[in-house]
C-alpha cells in the first residue's frame, strides 16, 4: 500500500503576549477571587448568549452582556460594601434577589436583542419604500412636463 502523506498544518503558538494576557488575568481573578465568584456567576446568562448565538456577527453576547453586567454591578458593589470576602460573596450568589436582578437584566438583553433589531429594519424599510413612492411621483411629474424621453434612461 502505497503511504499518503498528510501535510501537517503549523501548530499556531500563543504569543508571548498572549500568555502575559491569560496569566495576568489568571494571577487578577486569584487575587480578587471574593469578586471573580461573584461576576463569574452573574454573567453566566452572557456567556451562554455568546455560545447558543447562530448569526455570523455574534452580536447576542453584546447586548444580553451588556444587560447582564448592568445587572451585576450592583451585587459588585455589595460585595465591596460588606466585605470582600469569600464568606460574603458566597452569600451573595445564594440569595435569590441577587440572581434574579443580574438575570432579569439578562432577559431584557435578550427582549432588546429579539425586537429591537426587527423594529429598526421595519422602519428602515418604511422610510426606503415611502422614498422610493416619492422618486416615482417625481418621476412621473418630469416625464409630463418633458416627454416620454426622460424617463427612458
Amino acid at each position: 500500500m502505497a503511504e499518503q502523506k498528510t501535510e501537517d498544518k503549523p501548530k499556531k503558538k500563543a504569543s508571548f503576549k498572549s500568555k502575559m494576557l491569560i496569566f495576568s488575568l489568571m494571577v487578577t481573578a486569584v487575587v480578587f477571587l471574593p469578586s471573580t465568584l461573584v461576576i463569574a456567576v452573574c454573567m453566566i446568562p452572557a456567556i451562554v448568549a455568546g455560545m447558543v448565538d447562530r448569526q455570523k456577527q455574534k452580536t447576542a453576547w453584546i447586548t444580553v452582556g451588556a444587560m447582564n453586567l448592568a445587572g451585576t454591578l450592583p451585587a459588585w458593589f455589595m460585595l465591596f460594601e460588606a466585605g470582600h470576602t469569600m464568606d460574603v460573596a458566597l452569600a451573595l450568589v445564594m440569595k435569590p434577589g441577587v440572581l434574579m436582578m443580574a438575570y432579569g437584566a439578562a432577559a431584557i438583553g435578550w427582549v432588546i436583542y429579539n425586537n429591537v433589531t426587527p423594529l429598526v429594519a421595519g422602519v428602515v424599510v418604511a422610510k426606503n419604500e415611502r422614498r422610493l413612492k416619492e422618486i416615482a411621483k417625481r418621476q412621473k411629474e418630469l416625464v409630463r412636463k418633458w416627454g416620454e424621453e426622460v424617463g427612458m434612461h
